[in-house]
């Protein structure tokens, strides 16, 4: 219980704040998101993907709730989204001086509201959310999308049933559309608190099971495309849930996304060498399955690949191998054999593309997430 305690109570400061980013908005929706100094960053670039996708009448104002020791220096990096986006208005409050529980006190703490939008710092949002606001909860106190295969087994259904929870029920509690009036009107924060002190220590996923446990029978279960998690169709927003994280992994699902809007907030300078490589792969599987016409794109001969970001960067055979299989990396330019390249061109629009250094074709096998060299009787045709 001390844990769950620990990570669900504690000083809480909220920092209020308008983005007016068009001159005459009509639609004001409240954001709540929670984050600590470690969480400052990705949840910036969560904010930079909806206000890069607002629409005109559309008002976001943020209430990020954060815990005592949160630096002045990354209340300051939230700030300035203000002048990036040319902000009209904003408020900032003090200190919550008492023990709080973060997302499971917004009835309380948003008392002028009865809706709000809760964000984890890990979402990437497509469009304007003036859609997912306007949702008819009806008589439910939550609307969200139901939880991701979590691969915990039985045992954790067993847990869910114990509470009378069936786990096709059970939702993520990342994006939340939470009708507030009705979680004021029922006292669920009472319930809420009464359940960290004495159930506290029995769940798994903290503030998720009791928000789904306490809520359960009044809960809205909404479309995946509001909670999107790996492939789905139109996404409206996106999750990174989970260990791997974009900045951390550029080879995951969702990091060519996630860089271009870390990039845009101004407070990453470019993305990773593997992120460029990852665009490359991508590009080439793509151009692989939809051939261009026969005309050249460019003229065969032997080439050194640099990446754009970084001249000197280039791509290259690791080691200089002449193995089959050896991978094909990022590294400094050095003119040797290992980063010159034949590339010739086929009448059917496709290039071939040799190593120099081993003669052996690059390729792709299965579901590798290399680029490797191999025999020519398996040869990946590139559409340049």
């Amino acid at each position: 219980m001390k844990k769950i305690l620990s990570i669900m109570c504690g000083l809480l400061i909220l920092i209020s704040s308008v983005f007016n980013v068009n001159v005459c908005a009509k639609e004001e929706i409240p954001i709540a998101m929670c984050l600590d100094n470690n969480y400052t960053l990705p949840t910036i670039v969560a904010m930079t993907s909806m206000l890069e996708n607002v629409k005109e009448g559309t008002e976001y104002k943020y209430y990020l709730l954060v815990p005592g020791d949160f630096t002045q220096e990354n209340k300051q990096k939230i700030l300035s989204l203000k002048e990036k986006y040319k902000s009209k208005q904003f408020d900032k409050q003090g200190m919550w001086g008492a023990a709080t529980y973060y997302r499971l006190r917004l009835p309380s703490v948003l008392s002028k509201y009865d809706k709000c939008i809760y964000l984890d710092g890990d979402t990437i949002i497509n469009k304007d959310l003036s859609e997912f606001f306007n949702i008819d909860l009806e008589d439910n106190y939550l609307g969200g999308v139901k939880e991701f295969e979590h691969g915990h087994g039985s045992w954790y259904n067993k847990f869910l049933e114990s509470f009378g929870i069936n786990s096709s029920q059970y939702i993520n509690a990342g994006v939340l559309l939470m009708n507030l009036k009705k979680l004021r009107d029922d006292r669920l924060e009472d319930k809420f608190k009464w359940f960290v002190e004495n159930k506290g220590w029995e769940c798994t996923f903290q503030d998720q099971d009791i928000i789904n446990i306490c809520c359960q029978g009044k809960i809205s279960l909404l479309p995946k495309r509001y909670n999107c998690r790996g492939k789905g169709e139109d996404p409206l927003i996106e999750h990174c849930a989970g260990f791997e994280k974009p900045w951390k992994d550029p080879f995951m699902f969702l990091a060519e996304k996630w860089w271009e809007y870390a990039i845009k907030s101004g407070f990453y300078d470019k993305a990773p060498a593997p992120l460029e490589i990852k665009k490359i792969k991508k590009k080439i599987l793509e151009m692989r399955d939809n051939p261009k016409s026969n005309a050249k794109t460019i003229d065969g001969g032997i080439y050194i690949i640099s990446s754009k970001l970084d001249s000197n960067k280039c791509l290259a055979i690791k080691d200089g191998s002449k193995n089959n299989c050896a991978n094909l990396q990022l590294l400094d330019r050095n003119g040797t054999d290992a980063q010159k390249f034949k590339v010739q061109y086929n009448s059917d629009g496709y290039y071939t593309i040799k190593a120099m250094c081993s003669g052996k074709m690059l390729d792709v096998l299965g579901g590798s997430k290399n680029i490797l060299q191999c025999t020519k009787n398996r040869i990946l045709l590139f559409c340049i």
